[in-house]
């Protein structure tokens, strides 16, 4: 007996194996449900059409308008309630103002809507709806965006009506200017208002500082101590230079002063090197008349002798010249003596007058410290009242302008086309939403669907080799699908199909298994149904076109099924009738149609056939068939439907389990080979029946252009 490769603990993971996401078994799965995919698209679009022939068509009329930065003003006076426009937050707030809710009821009122536009009336006998109401159904109507990367806004209206979506769409536009415009005026009322009263305020407080200012003048006798302490700024410093200057004088004579007290007695020479007596100017002048002769005398001297009266006469003259110095110098001397004299007392008196001044000064700073507070709360009150007065009269003539922070761009033109319904969208939303539709649809069926759809998939699954892949019959134009008309012999109705060669792939495989090529092979499935009759029919079929003489027995006594392929006289023995000992093993089986197989029927229904198949006797039956026969093909119960197979399971040489794709549940799978563990009787593999025709590629079992050339045979 074969052995299943792995444990019954790895079945849960090799199950889950194959729920791995495999996407192109989904592209594949797209392909087999594409009528599922058109009849949601037809169905979606049938719902597209029914909409738009229903849907009552809807205009959309646009206007834009442009937020500046700064209020437009017709004259430069700043509004009392300026505000920055140039923030995204404050576009923002001009979006969110076409959709305030007093703006909307006001438009909606002033165009009649709820008589003229149908979304606004009211049914029979209901009240008039409110403010409230309106601007509800205004909201659904209007559609303010703030354009983004610009200061642009668009607004949109829907209506029933082009003409209507216009007038509302600019009606709109007019009214946020004219609510900007009140708001704006009862501002510029209230500011001017406070304004005044605040003028009135300051007046009286700044004829107040006036009085108190010109009261302290009074009491100083001064006008204007600015003036004053600008005066008595300026004597000072002229003070402080004529002192300055006398000392300086003092200075320079003072270190001389004890040569000078005794320039009668000293030379002149030493005289003269006094700066004291030789920089004033009856000495300088003497000097250059020296320096001029004594210049003129070294000429004389080259040219004349000492006897000569040119040299004496300039000798004379420069002598005369020295003693007129020398009478200056001595004189000097005197005048530097009394100018010392006179120096140190303007320096004594300038003194006292600057240390008068300084208390001057003083006395003024004193008095000037309140003066100066007097005086800037007079100032600032002045320039506070004037400031209120010039913003009062600015506001006063502001009150009738009309300012507006935006501007129309592009006016609302009256719509040609409906914006709704939108074919352009509504029929791409159609297309996806039938996808999607056919999508999820078969996305939930596949959750639910727990068959095996293909090869590989079973493989994981079941953790058993696959023998063969048999596609889903296809026969001269008739098909069968389902519950239709049951299928042949392939081999032997169509030898060069696909389902025929799958046959001959299941001989093959059977007959390389390792335990060697099996004699007795048994054919069950887990559930009616699975097409295990079909399989092991052309399986003998397949054995008996190799010259092997082969039997295949009916083993399914509870309900038969190789009947409808090898039809048998009516009452004829069979596996029931040999079983009981009422027929012999040599009439319990007939000739077929084909050459070299044998067929042994169920027989005559058995009240137990669960007894029989527990008795011996279907030993000795598959012994002496051993004898006659070269191979032995066994169609059995079901195993989930019915114990009968476990008890002759082990009788097989080989089992072959077969299960249809895309129909049976893995859990069903799962138990039916739980049960075979069981028993012992591990199946050689699995054959996986009636696979889609058209998804040859998938399913593993296309050859190529081998079918299309009609090389397949025995």
């Amino acid at each position: 007996m074969a052995t299943r490769r792995r444990t019954a603990s790895t079945t849960a993971t090799a199950s889950d194996d194959a729920k791995i996401i495999d996407l192109h078994a989904w592209l594949f799965l797209l392909r087999e449900k594409w009528r599922l995919l058109l009849c949601c698209q037809l169905g979606m679009f049938a719902l597209a059409g029914a909409y738009i022939f229903i849907k009552a068509p809807v205009y959309t009329a646009q206007a834009v308008v442009q937020v500046a930065e700064d209020d437009t003003n017709v004259i430069n006076i700043k509004s009392v309630d300026q505000d920055n426009y140039k923030s995204d937050i404050a576009l923002k707030s001009v979006e969110g103002a076409f959709a305030s809710n007093s703006l909307l009821a006001r438009v909606a009122r002033l165009n009649n809507l709820e008589k003229e536009e149908p979304a606004f009336k009211t049914d029979a006998g209901d009240p008039p709806k409110t403010d409230a109401e309106l601007a509800d159904v205004m909201q659904r109507k209007t559609d303010a965006k703030l354009k983004r990367g610009s200061r642009s806004i668009e607004i949109n209206f829907d209506s029933t009506s082009p003409e209507r979506a216009a007038k509302v769409a600019r009606s709109l536009v007019d009214e946020y200017l004219k609510m900007f415009f009140e708001q704006d005026t009862k501002m510029a009322v209230m500011a001017n208002e406070f304004l005044g009263k605040q003028a009135a305020e300051l007046k009286e407080r700044l004829a107040k500082s006036e009085q108190a200012l010109q009261e302290y003048r009074e009491k100083y006798g001064t006008v204007s101590l600015e003036d004053k302490q600008n005066v008595t700024a300026d004597y000072l410093k002229q003070l402080n230079f004529k002192l300055e200057e006398a000392r300086s004088n003092r200075l320079k004579i003072e270190g001389d002063l004890p040569t000078l007290r005794k320039s009668q007695t000293l030379p002149t020479e030493e005289l003269l090197a006094m700066q004291s007596v030789s920089g004033l100017p009856d000495v300088q002048d003497a000097l250059k008349l020296i320096a001029a002769k004594e210049s003129e005398f070294s000429q004389i001297k080259k040219r004349y002798l000492e006897l000569h009266p040119k040299y004496i006469q300039t000798q004379s003259e420069m002598n005369a010249l020295r003693q007129t110095l020398e009478r200056a110098a001595r004189k000097g001397a005197s005048i530097a003596l009394n100018s010392y004299q006179a120096a140190k007392e303007a320096e004594e008196k300038l003194k006292v007058a600057l240390q008068d001044q300084q208390k001057t000064g003083v006395e003024l700073s004193r008095i000037s410290i309140p003066y100066d507070e007097l005086k800037r709360q007079a100032d600032s009150d002045k320039l506070l009242y004037e400031s209120v007065l010039a913003r009062s009269k600015e506001t006063k003539l502001s009150e009738g302008l009309e300012k507006s922070n935006i501007r129309m761009v592009q006016e609302p033109l009256v719509p040609k086309d409906p914006s709704k319904p939108n074919l352009k969208l509504v029929l791409p939303l159609a297309f996806a939403a039938g996808l999607l539709g056919a999508l999820g649809l078969i996305i939930v069926q596949q959750v639910f669907d727990t068959s095996l759809r293909s090869v590989d998939q079973a493989e994981s699954a079941l953790d058993l080799p696959s023998l063969a892949a048999v596609p889903e019959i296809e026969t001269k134009g008739r098909r069968r699908r389902g519950k239709k008309t049951p299928a042949g012999l392939a081999l032997i109705d169509e030898p060069g199909s696909r389902q025929a060669e799958a046959f001959r792939c299941l001989r093959t495989a059977l007959s390389l298994l390792p335990a060697g090529t099996p004699k007795v092979v048994l054919f069950t499935s887990a559930v009616p149904g699975e097409g295990k009759s079909f399989c092991s029919a052309n399986y003998a079929a397949s054995l008996a076109q190799q010259n092997l003489r082969t039997l295949i027995i009916d083993a399914d006594l509870r309900k038969p099924g190789l009947g409808a392929i090898f039809p048998t006289p009516s009452g004829a023995d069979g596996l029931s009738d040999l079983l009981s000992g009422k027929a012999s093993f040599d009439a319990s089986y007939h000739s077929t149609k084909v050459n070299g197989l044998a067929f042994m029927p169920a027989g005559h229904r058995n009240a137990s056939p669960l007894e029989l198949f527990a008795d011996e006797r279907f030993a000795s039956l598959l012994r002496d068939a051993r004898g006659k026969f070269d191979r032995i093909v066994l169609d059995t119960a079901p195993i989930n439907a019915v114990s009968d197979t476990l008890l002759i399971v082990r009788h097989a040489d080989a089992t072959a389990f077969v299960v249809r794709s895309r129909k049976t549940p893995a859990r069903a799978l799962q138990r039916a080979l739980h049960q075979l563990d069981g028993a012992d009787a591990a199946p050689a593999g699995f054959i996986l029946n009636r696979l889609p025709s058209k998804l040859a590629d998938y399913y593993y079992y296309d050859a190529g252009n081998y079918s299309s050339a009609g090389v397949y045979g025995t």
